[in-house]
């Protein structure tokens, strides 16, 4: 498995300011759907600036480039205790994983 795959949630990271964090929702990704949604595209379509989207552990082959279409979001992944992350985000060579291109924070 290509180390990219491993680590690009964590290389598009995007922060929020302090004063929205406070106000922050916490919106969760998992593949079995015990979660908010199970698609990384929906939760991003669904948050607002400032929010944390949590994205469980496990394998995720999204159809199309998730765009972060501007919004102030963090998007965190999960780790072991190790620290190793165990969220992955396949584009299976197919196509650009995430696209934060319109002025994200």
């Amino acid at each position: 498995m290509p180390k990219s795959l491993i680590t690009i949630l964590f290389a598009c990271m995007l922060s929020a300011t302090a004063a929205s964090a406070a106000n922050a929702d916490t919106i969760t990704v998992c593949p079995d759907g015990g979660c908010d949604h199970t698609d990384i595209q929906a939760a991003i379509d669904a948050a607002s600036d400032g929010d944390v989207i949590e994205i469980a552990e496990g394998t995720y082959l999204p159809s199309g480039t998730i765009n972060t279409i501007g919004k102030a979001v963090t998007l965190r992944g999960a780790v072991d205790k190790a620290g190793t992350p165990t969220t992955i985000i396949d584009g299976q060579n197919s196509f650009r994983v995430f696209q934060c291109s319109s002025g994200e924070d």
